[in-house]
């Protein structure tokens, strides 16, 4: 055999199996649309409108699944930029020599009242 005697018998076996899957369908659709007492079409559409509604809900599954994972809300995007820079190469630096900014001790609320008297123009 040469090849385009195998090409055409493919050809030949591939058409073949597309018009059995179509009778087939075209037999299910007849059997659904007797008992429903719907026309074939309206069997055929609701068939597609659901493939194509399954078909939608595993692409979004998919998607979600796949999804890019976003960062807890205390890290900011400049933090995350600052790791991608940093990630790979060794730090020389040690966390001793950094300077740490001193810790702010809590001392109270100021209160103050401010009063101003209009027709002398003072301050109180």
């Amino acid at each position: 055999m040469d090849s385009s005697q195998q090409s055409t018998k493919m050809r030949w076996k591939k058409e073949n199996f597309i018009k059995k899957v179509e009778h087939e369908v075209e037999e299910d659709a007849e059997i659904v649309a007797e008992k429903t007492g719907m026309e074939p079409w309206m069997v055929l559409s609701i068939f597609a409108v659901l493939l194509l509604v399954i078909i939608g809900l595993l692409g979004f599954c998919i998607w979600r699944f796949f999804a890019k994972k976003r960062g807890k809300k205390d890290t900011t995007k400049k933090n995350i930029d600052e790791q991608g820079l940093v990630r790979g190469r060794e730090i020389d630096i040690n966390e001793d020599d950094q300077v740490k900014p001193p810790e702010k001790e809590y001392l109270g609320k100021l209160q103050y009242e401010l009063k101003y008297d209009f027709n002398t123009r003072h301050c109180q």
